[in-house]
């Protein structure tokens, strides 16, 4: 089986209007900032029974897709290595299978350990673009990424619009309610 080579294809793109994703020392605090809270949100989200609204945030959180803005939560999260904080807080560019070392430095390995092909190991590789120059792509393995949820919004969406407003029904409310977690009662 062949599988692309490290950074093979993955290319990050122009964000120099992104001041999210700036390398700027006063950017990079805000990241930090941004990091914890995402860290505090996962957490809080771990409870158990959780109301639909906290299962929907849990699941979306836990499965990062191309584009989102992710942070790395193995280690990135709890390092104190500025650098290796900053790598691990960006766009998601790319997950996939792949070589674990590229050719050439397999067929030294190959030779210098007496190795096969068949040795040859493969890897998850996650792409996360951290800064605003395309260049600034960081390749990560046996890592383990979150959702910063900035896009969404968990609740159920509630009532009828029109032009004058919302209207509300009973069932509205009590669709409402049992969303956020609260135990409905039926009384006869």
């Amino acid at each position: 089986m062949t599988y692309p080579q490290p950074y093979e294809g993955v290319k990050g793109t122009d964000r120099s209007e992104d001041y999210l994703l700036s390398l700027d020392p006063k950017a990079l605090s805000v990241r930090a900032v941004i990091m914890a809270l995402a860290k505090h949100l996962g957490d809080a989200t771990l409870v158990g029974n959780p109301a639909p609204r906290v299962a929907r945030m849990r699941e979306r959180m836990t499965a990062p897709q191309i584009g989102d803005l992710v942070v790395e939560e193995s280690k990135a999260l709890h390092s104190r290595d500025e650098i290796v904080k900053a790598q691990g807080f960006g766009i998601l560019l790319a997950v996939r299978d792949e070589w674990c070392v590229r050719d050439e430095d397999w067929e030294k390995e190959k030779t210098e350990y007496d190795l096969r092909d068949e040795d040859r190991a493969h890897d998850r590789g996650w792409y996360v673009q951290y800064g605003c120059d395309p260049g600034d792509v960081c390749r990560w393995t046996d890592c383990s990424f979150m959702v910063v949820p900035t896009f969404e919004d968990f609740t159920l969406s509630v009532g009828t619009r029109s032009e004058t407003g919302v209207t509300l029904t009973r069932d509205d409310l009590l669709s409402s309610l049992g969303d956020a977690g609260f135990d409905l009662v039926k009384r006869s």
